[in-house]
């Protein structure tokens, strides 16, 4: 969690801004939530895996835009 919430803030992530996160595994999850917890906007999620994250999009996150992308073809 620690080395997500590093990238995070140094990749300037806070409210208001858009974040992606490359991979869809457990470091991606931390990713997600590091980005969440420093106010992005919006979450784009790059990975291979559509479950569980396809539930997460269906429903509204505390009011953070999460976009999964799963197919790179």
């Amino acid at each position: 969690m620690g080395t997500d919430h590093h990238a995070a803030v140094t990749a300037k992530v806070n409210r208001g801004k858009k974040a992606a996160v490359v991979g869809d595994g457990t470091v991606g999850l931390c990713g997600v939530i590091a980005a969440k917890r420093l106010g992005a906007e919006q979450i784009i999620i790059l990975g291979r895996h559509p479950t569980p994250w396809s539930s997460m999009a269906a429903r509204p996150c505390n009011n953070v835009n999460i976009i999964i992308l799963t197919s790179f073809a």
